[in-house]
């Protein structure tokens, strides 16, 4: 539809196609506009005014600025256009609405004024109210970003942790709120300079990157991709001023040197340039550790692209350029009233009514009663109307529309919310905050006089279309020189002394500006050359120090009605400083600070040497005097008006008269009490002003009212959801006959959606599950299921059947029909080749068997061979630097001494390490934890007790010299005190003061000796360090005893060493097998906490001691090899290390050499192989591929499997991302060492809140990869995020076949084991290779996801070992059990089931409504262990709670009608079933979960899940456990009597015979068919 037939039916509430209809463009509607549309809504924005870019239709013509080659559209108003032009720009008479407002209530004390104007004053001219203040605001798209001077700073954390404190919302918590500052922002700047800077700044850079990468790649909380553009002034502008200017580069360089004055300000500029943080120093909006306060010297950041305004306008004309569907402008629409309609408690706002003309307001210049009646229109919106107006009009329009204080609207005739036909549907909303707590900040400045105008300045005018300005013609040429920036030259941000004694933040923000501003008044913008207000000739030499307070006291401004007259601005009452309500109580902070101010920046002004005199206050208004203040009083102004529907503390309320926050009008989420469906969201929300500049946090407050509604959720992403609705469509369309899509514009999951859990379990769960969808298919249920979620056995089976689908020829009309068929017939060709290779790791008979052991033994071999050939190459190094080197023997003793014998036994030449490592490493940090002094000492002695203790034994162990029985003794304690010294003096470094405020804690009380918090962190950094050398004593110690040993052992028996090495080779099969059958023993249920120990200790024991028997026959090969002749043991050594590094780059061994290669193969021919036609429906007298034999078409890549195209459900495959490292401290973690990785047709998902879709393939695109993109949530851009890079490139992930992928799921005995990883069982599999896991390369370097950086300089060299030789680095990694997760480029991927082995998490994640689980895990005791971890884990990550029906419930549910469905899963309590899932459901068959055991006679339960975050939703989950049904065929029933551990035999047994596959697959279908058919 195009624009006009999208507004024709917004006139109609049942035909509009309109999801939000907001009234207002400015900076909180025009960001939320956009966003809503950008996230697939449909918005009409309604605004009163034009395009401020264009030209007018009407009147004289307007200057504009030259257009771009090519693009005559680009040409724009040059008072809009001209980042210098904003002072025109608010008395543009396009755009601008001046209104008349007043600070003070008496006209008397408001005349003291000098910007008072009396002509504007409805007071005095017999109009209604009072005025004679300009309040300069805009009528245009963008609202008054289109006049603002652009300034862009963002609030302080503080402002919103106040806002979450108050709401108790934590959402609006600044880690939070902070991210939509990055979110919103194109940071220009940085580049900017970096270019200027020239190429030797940028080799600096580069160093300083490599040294310290975070110090520079740090984006600060800045954003370089968002809409609004950043920029600081154009250092060619500066340079130019250094050129030529020398009166304006005198102001700035005595300014620089005022600063600098202070010591807080020199040592924070002086860490900066150290850091070469220069620039990040000036930039008034960097968050860092290393810049903590805002309190100095800064540029300032504008809204500009450098060269022109580029703001919210332009974001919006781009949006709705890009999506015509579904942001519709409406300009020139005034608002004039919420139309509204019953609702069950309260009104139901839907539509807005509104005027269509231009200037129609009164506040416009132009404004005036239209010649007749303007066009009225109405339209309406199927989902909410949201209010933009701002602090005047939105509460305007809110008691315009009968919502507000009830005396006041009724002594107006204003009625309560009307209907579209202006009926009266409800009484007055009686919200008497509307219109109240109005707030502003308070500005004042300070002009002086230069003894010199600035020659910048020369000709300059400030005005549009000047033919003679210099100035203008420079910018109009190319864009550059002073009309590039909006005038601000410098900035700074002080505090004062009642804002410091309760925050840490500023409460000043002070800028100077080359020309006189004075504030608002009418014709102020002809005016800024003026030396005196009125004066006719234009001076060039005059300064202003404009100062700012922000955080100020007063909230007592109001906004009322002068009549009901939509088209009259409102009374607009600011009481400022102290013109109060009776009984209020009066702040006089803000008044001190301002008064503070102007004395700081009158001793600024003292050191500049170019001003002459100061023209205002003016020297006859002495500092610290009452004529300053109340100047001052007089004086000031604003232009920051907020807060007129604030946000309460208390949720939303439906009745007005039960709020316990009486003057309240918002909720937390932006929601109008006492009316549904009518949202506010610009300045007049906030409780408290915020920040300095009152767009910015308006913007971000856009942003989130957009996330609000949209109702993303890092758990289920919507760009995730609604790739999965489009291919469900899809699978419906193809396997549902006649099926019709009830919302085909929905982007979520249909309410009926039903999905398939098929839980691990090996080759028995497979089984059991391929029983299960054949029933499903009997009872033409499989065709209605949309998705599949699988982990390890259950993927078998899960595979198979998508496989299927996948194979069908486009000739096959009902693809879904033959697939049941197929399933349904026990004799099928497909079937039977599953019954027939149901043994698949020995499918093809002895000749697998003899395959097997090669493979075994070959990869147990190669991988002991390279590690073996580094370790050889390393301890090789170490004899050689020993023996070979005279390095030692120059040592002083007792390092170069004789080792000693011991026993009989000469020890290791590395005897005196131990030692050393004791003297050097163990004690200093040991002693010097009792030695740390506090950074600040106090006056109590005991504070001091610890130096004098050290100097104490210093002085002891100095007069042990003289004693010549212990002068060795005494040397050694002298170096152990002063190294116990030197250690807990340097771990100090980087730590903060205690007396200044920081990151780190409180300010420490000096007065007393009690540890401070810099103590105890030094104190902790010393015994990390102890504990890192405790292990380098154990290390050293067991080193000598190996090295001994191997020194003994290859002088005396080197022939029964190399006859026991024989020996060990086939000794290791026997012990590979009791390792197996012990680590895959039942642990847990049922047996003993002390069985489970002794077998953790016995497999810990023998991992070790193999280690260490392994460690020392290299240690003796070392020994040997260095007895033969030199040249051949430094050959054999310098020849380990080379093939050791070559090999350590050929990463793809890392899974050649594991079992997975192999496995994976079986489990393709058997599983995927079933359905190739080459095995079997072979063509014409073509002989069936046998399964010993691989098959290209078995197989197929997994971004090109889409059985939901077919008709086939949607298959999610689960796996587990072993994570044993904690990504911040780097610390091993000791629970939950896996997350949940989960890929799918439409993308992957990684834990709960990481996911990214599929991208599209093309030629360009290695075959080995495959494109993802990022599915971003969270609104900081710079936000951690495991797939995706910081610098936003394309992330190029390894590309994997079908096959792969269900190995993985299924790679259960493996080194990692997800929430299961030990280090002894990883050591002992390790040892023996027994290795099913799979190392996926994510494509991303650990340093380039976003939130994390490369390594420093040191790092790099601490880790060159492991990157010379990483792959022999990741398979040590595998063996001590160390997986570094997500954060690292190679991902250790092991069976899904190490997270969840149920199969459902993925289903729950989606909160589906209808969930079948298919339960076949090990489970002999039914204790439902599985089960257990997954209920816990859902209501940890999705506020889900699983609650279990008894029978009776169960057989009432099923009785019960389900008027109107289960549309979305959104529910009434209680929530009956599902008409689909009620038709099939036998209830007979479903049982009490506590009574479900092996035999029966019921094998399913019936569950509820509730969500704690969406109250409103329910979803069903039929549970399906293996279990002795009461008719069960002979044959099945014979083998359960024969087989006590039936149907929960060991999964360790994957050889099932004939007998076994059928009675699990008979037992699976049986069970289907029992509770469905």
């Amino acid at each position: 539809m195009n624009r006009d037939e999208l507004l024709k039916l917004a006139e109609s509430p049942d035909d509009t196609p309109f999801d939000y209809v907001i009234v207002g463009s400015g900076a909180g509607g025009g960001p939320l506009a956009a966003r809503l549309a950008l996230g697939g809504c449909r918005v009409l924005l309604v605004e009163a005014g034009g395009d401020p870019a264009t030209a007018v239709t009407s009147g004289p013509p307007q200057p504009m600025t030259a257009a771009e080659s090519g693009n005559a559209a680009s040409q724009m108003r040059q008072v809009y256009a001209v980042p210098a032009f904003h002072a025109p720009a608010t008395e543009d008479s396009e755009t601008s609405w001046e209104f008349s407002v007043r600070h003070y209530s008496s006209t008397e004390r408001q005349q003291r004024d000098t910007k008072y104007n009396a002509c504007k004053d409805p007071s005095i001219n017999g109009g209604r109210g009072q005025g004679g203040i300009q309040y300069p605001r805009a009528a245009a798209i963008g609202g008054c970003t289109a006049h603002h001077a652009m300034i862009i700073i963002r609030p302080n954390d503080a402002d919103w942790d106040w806002i979450a404190e108050y709401t108790d919302d934590a959402s609006w918590r600044s880690e939070n709120m902070q991210g939509y500052f990055a979110k919103i922002e194109n940071c220009l700047y940085y580049s900017v300079y970096s270019r200027f800077a020239g190429p030797l700044f940028r080799a600096v850079q580069w160093t300083a990157r490599l040294l310290n990468p975070r110090s520079q790649l740090d984006p600060g909380g800045h954003g370089f991709n968002g809409w609004q553009k950043t920029s600081f002034i154009d250092p060619l502008v500066i340079a130019s001023i250094v050129r030529g200017d020398r009166t304006l580069l005198s102001v700035l360089a005595d300014v620089v040197f005022s600063a600098l004055a202070k010591r807080q300000e020199r040592s924070m500029i002086g860490r900066a340039i150290a850091r070469l943080q220069i620039l990040q120093f000036l930039d008034p909006n960097v968050r860092s550790p290393e810049i903590p306060s805002r309190d100095h010297l800064s540029l300032i950041s504008i809204g500009t692209d450098g060269k022109r305004r580029y703001g919210l306008r332009d974001h919006l004309k781009d949006v709705e350029e890009r999506f015509p569907d579904r942001l519709v402008i409406l300009s020139s629409a005034h608002a004039t009233r919420v139309l509204f309609e019953h609702g069950n408690d309260a009104p139901r706002a839907v539509g807005v009514e509104i005027l269509i003309g231009t200037h129609l307001y009164r506040a416009s210049s132009k404004g005036h009663d239209p010649n007749g009646t303007p066009a009225s229109k109405q339209v309406f919106a199927r989902r909410e109307i949201i209010v933009c107006g701002g602090a005047f009009n939105t509460p305007q329009l809110l008691m315009l529309s009968g919502i507000g204080d009830k005396t006041h609207l009724e002594g107006l005739g204003i009625k309560g919310p009307l209907d579209r036909n202006s009926h009266e549907i409800a009484p007055i909303v009686h919200l008497p905050g509307v219109g109240m707590n109005l707030q502003d900040r308070y500005e004042v400045s300070v002009i002086s006089e230069a003894k010199q105008a600035f020659s910048t300045l020369d000709g300059a005018r400030f005005r549009p279309g000047d033919p003679d300005d210099p100035v203008l013609k420079q910018w109009l040429r190319d864009e550059s020189g002073l009309y590039s920036t909006n005038g601000g030259a410098i900035a700074m941000m002080l505090s004062s002394k009642a804002n410091a004694a309760i925050r840490s933040e500023p409460d000043l923000f002070v800028f100077g500006v080359p020309a006189a501003f004075r504030g608002y008044y009418w014709g102020w913008s002809t005016q800024l050359l003026s030396r005196t207000m009125g004066a006719t000739t234009e001076s060039r030499n005059l300064w202003s120090w404009v100062i700012l307070k922000a955080y100020t006291s007063n909230n007592y401004g109001t906004v009322r009605l002068r009549s009901a007259d939509p088209l009259e601005p409102p009374q607009i009452d600011f009481h400022s400083f102290d013109d109060i309500p009776a009984g209020a109580q009066e702040c006089s902070n803000d008044l001190d600070a301002l008064h503070e101010a102007v004395e700081a920046i009158r001793k600024i002004n003292k050191y500049v040497t170019a001003f002459e005199n100061e023209l205002q206050p003016g020297p006859e208004r002495l500092s610290d005097s009452d004529d300053l203040r109340k100047w001052i009083k007089d004086e000031a102004w604003g232009h920051h008006a907020c807060g007129t529907c604030r946000i309460g503390s208390v949720p939303w309320c439906a009745d007005t008269g039960k709020l316990q926050d009486a003057y309240a009008v918002l909720d937390s989420s932006f929601r109008v009490h006492g009316v549904h469906n009518l949202r506010v969201v610009d300045t007049s929300v906030f409780p408290r002003i915020p920040g300095y500049f009152i767009v910015t946090p308006t913007f971000m407050i856009g942003e989130k009212a957009a996330d609000l509604l949209l109702a993303d959720s890092n758990n289920y992403p919507r760009e995730l959801e609604a790739k999965e609705v489009e291919a469900i469509r899809v699978r419906r369309a193809r396997a549902i006959p006649d099926w019709h899509d009830p919302e085909p514009d929905s982007r979520k999951l249909p309410g009926d959606t039903v999905g398939l859990a098929l839980s691990g379990g090996g080759i028995r769960s497979a089984t059991f599950c391929l029983g299960f969808i054949q029933a499903l298919a009997k009872c033409d249920i499989l065709r209605r299921v949309d998705i599949v979620s699988s982990v390890s056995g259950g993927g078998y089976a899960a595979s198979f059947l998508g496989r299927l689908f996948t194979r069908l020829p486009d000739i096959v009309g009902d693809k879904a029909g033959r697939v049941e068929a197929i399933l349904s017939n026990p004799a099928s060709p497909e079937i039977g080749w599953l019954r027939s290779n149901a043994q698949y790791i020995t499918g093809g008979g002895r000749r697998d068997v003899l395959f097997d052991i090669a493979v075994l033994l070959r990869n147990l071999a190669s991988v002991h061979l390279w590690l073996g050939t580094l370790l050889f190459g390393v301890f090789g190094l170490i004899r050689w630097g020993a023996l070979s080197e005279p390095c030692l023997s120059q040592l002083p003793i007792p390092c170069g001494a004789q080792p000693p014998v011991l026993f009989g036994v000469t020890l290791s030449v590395w005897w005196w390490l131990p030692g050393a490592v004791l003297a050097i490493g163990v004690l200093p940090p040991a002693i010097g934890y009792w030695l740390t002094l506090r950074d600040t000492l106090s006056k109590n002695w005991r504070a001091w007790l610890p130096l004098v203790l050290w100097l104490v034994m210093l002085g002891c162990a100095i007069y042990g010299l003289s004693l010549p029985a212990i002068v060795g003794w005494s040397i050694a304690a002298i170096g152990v005190l002063l190294l116990a010294w030197i250690e807990q003096e340097a771990v100090r470094w980087g730590v903060p003061s205690d007396a200044a405020p920081s990151r780190w804690g409180r300010l420490a009380d000096v007065s007393e000796a009690r540890p401070t918090v810099r103590t105890t962190i030094v104190r902790n950094r010393l015994t990390r360090l102890l504990g890192v050398a405790l292990v380098g004593l154990a290390v050293s110690l067991l080193w000598v005893v190996l090295d001994t040993a191997a020194q003994i052992v290859s002088d005396r028996a080197m022939v029964p060493l190399a006859w026991s090495m024989i020996g060990l080779v086939p000794l290791l099969p026997v012990l590979q097998g009791v390792a197996v059958s012990l680590l895959k023993s039942p642990r847990g249920q049922g047996a003993a906490l002390k069985n489970g120990l002794v077998v953790h200790i016995f497999l810990g024991a023998l991992a070790f001691v193999l280690l260490f028997v392994l460690l020392f026959y290299l240690d003796t090969l070392v020994y040997f090899v260095f007895r033969l002749d030199a040249s051949v043991s430094h050959w054999c050594v310098v020849t380990a290390l080379l093939v050791s590094a070559v090999v350590g780059r050929m990463l793809v061994f890392l899974n050649l050499s594991s079992l997975q290669q192999a496995y994976s193969q079986k489990l393709v021919r058997t599983f995927l192989g079933a359905s190739n036609d080459a095995r079997v429906h072979p063509a014409g007298t073509d002989s069936p591929v046998p399964v010993n034999v691989s098959e290209l078409e078995d197989d197929i890549e997994f971004d090109a499997y889409h059985p939901e195209r077919a008709g086939g459900p949607l298959h999610l495959v689960g796996t587990c991302v072993n994570n044993t490292v904690d990504p911040l401290s780097g610390n091993q973690l000791r629970d939950d060492n896996g997350m949940p990785m989960c890929v799918g047709p439409a993308g992957i998902s990684v834990g709960r809140r990481f996911h990214a879709l599929w991208g599209e393939r093309n030629d360009g695109i290695p075959a080995h990869v495959v494109p993802v993109s990022a599915v971003r949530v969270d609104p900081d851009p710079h936000e951690f995020h495991v797939l995706a890079r910081s610098d936003t490139k394309p992330v190029m992930v390894e590309r994997l076949h079908l096959g792969q992928w269900m190995a993985i799921s299924g790679a259960s005995l493996t080194t990692g084991t997800g929430r299961s990883t030990r280090l002894a069982q990883s050591m002992l599999l390790g040892l023996f290779n027994i290795r099913i896991g799979y190392w996926w390369n994510s494509g991303i370097a650990a340093g380039r996801r976003p939130g994390r950086y490369p390594s420093s300089l040191w790092r790099r060299l601490k880790s060159l070992p492991s990157t010379l030789f990483t792959l022999q680095a990741s398979l040590l990694n595998e063996w001590r059990a160390y997986f570094a997760g997500p954060a690292a480029r190679l991902w250790y991927l092991s069976d899904g089931g190490h997270f969840d082995n149920s199969g459902l998490y993925e289903l729950i994640r989606r909160r589906l409504p209808i969930m079948i689980a298919v339960d076949a895990t090990a489970d002999p005791d039914y204790t439902f262990g599985s089960l257990a971890v997954l209920t816990r884990q859902v209501r940890l990550d999705f506020c889900a709670t699983l609650t279990w029906l008894d029978p009776t419930e169960v057989h009432a549910l099923a009785k019960r009608d389900d008027s109107g469905g289960n549309e979305g899963g959104k529910l009434e309590a209680p929530a009956p079933l599902p008409r689909c899932l009620r038709a099939h459901l036998n209830p007979e068959a479903i049982g009490a979960f506590d009574d479900l055991r092996r035999d029966g006679p019921r094998g399913a339960a019936l569950a509820r899940i509730t969500y704690a975050d969406e109250p409103g939703r329910t979803s069903w989950l039929l549970l399906v456990k293996p279990c002795l049904l009461a008719e069960l065929p002979v044959d099945v029933r014979n083998y359960a009597a024969n087989h006590c551990t039936f149907p929960n035999q060991s999964t360790l047994d994957q050889f099932f015979d004939d007998d076994q596959w059928e009675a699990y697959r008979m037992l699976g279908q049986l069970a289907g068919e029992n509770v469905l058919c």
